[in-house]
């Protein structure tokens, strides 16, 4: 009986001594454990924030280059809007047409520069030619290598240009027939010029004397092409 309880006590005091031993193991474990846990936890966490971070910059890079594109096209329509304002406008101002004699034609048409800045290397050539009325052919013009004079027109200020002939150039039996449909005079011509910016320019007109109807003693209206500008 004795004997028996001593082997007992001596299973049981090795038992827990074996316990002793094993639970410090365990409990270290169990740490190590719940430490990797957290800090696992807490790298998404900080995975998650940085994300969220990212995704506010993307954002903000966006709308820093929408707002960074919304200035330039603002700055490029200022810019043209002042060039479109300052540029140089040529037009024409008045045109008319004389017969010092019959069967002489004498036209004379004034340009105008309506901008607000000067006309650079402004170029002007300018011609008549009798034609029935519509036309039915194209007008003649010069080569590209005629050669014309050049100047400087400054705003408000015109150019004349005169079409005169040292004698007769009508026919004396179709004087009659000038400023109706069957002989109408058309006056043509175009104007080439710089603005400030050095950008190039043109002004093309076409006027007639006659048309559908009579023309009026010295009158030139506008025909219905051939007038255009830049």
């Amino acid at each position: 009986m004795a004997s028996d309880l001593s082997l007992d006590l001596s299973r049981y005091l090795s038992q827990s001594a074996a316990t002793e031993l094993l639970s410090p193991e365990t409990t270290s474990a169990d740490w190590m454990l719940w430490v990797t846990a957290g800090m696992l936890f807490v790298a998404v966490i900080q995975a998650g924030f940085f994300f969220i971070q990212l995704q506010l910059m993307k954002r903000s890079m966006r709308v820093a280059e929408t707002a960074t594109t919304a200035t330039e096209n603002s700055v490029n329509i200022m810019r043209d809007t002042a060039a479109r304002q300052l540029r140089a406008y040529i037009a024409v101002e008045r045109a008319w047409i004389e017969f010092p004699e019959p069967g002489i034609p004498k036209v004379t048409v004034i340009v105008k520069n309506a901008g607000q800045t000067p006309a650079h290397n402004l170029r002007h050539w300018i011609h008549q030619w009798i034609e029935r009325y519509p036309l039915s052919i194209e007008l003649p013009e010069p080569p590209e290598d005629f050669v014309m004079s050049s100047s400087i027109l400054g705003s408000g200020a015109t150019h004349e240009m005169q079409i005169t002939h040292p004698q007769q150039i009508i026919n004396p039996c179709c004087i009659h027939e000038i400023g109706t449909p069957e002989g109408t005079i058309y006056v043509y011509g175009a104007v080439t010029y710089q603005d400030i910016y050095g950008n190039e320019h043109f002004m093309k007109y076409r006027l007639m004397h006659g048309g559908s109807t009579q023309a009026r003693p010295g009158y030139l209206s506008p025909c219905e092409a051939g007038n255009e500008a830049s």
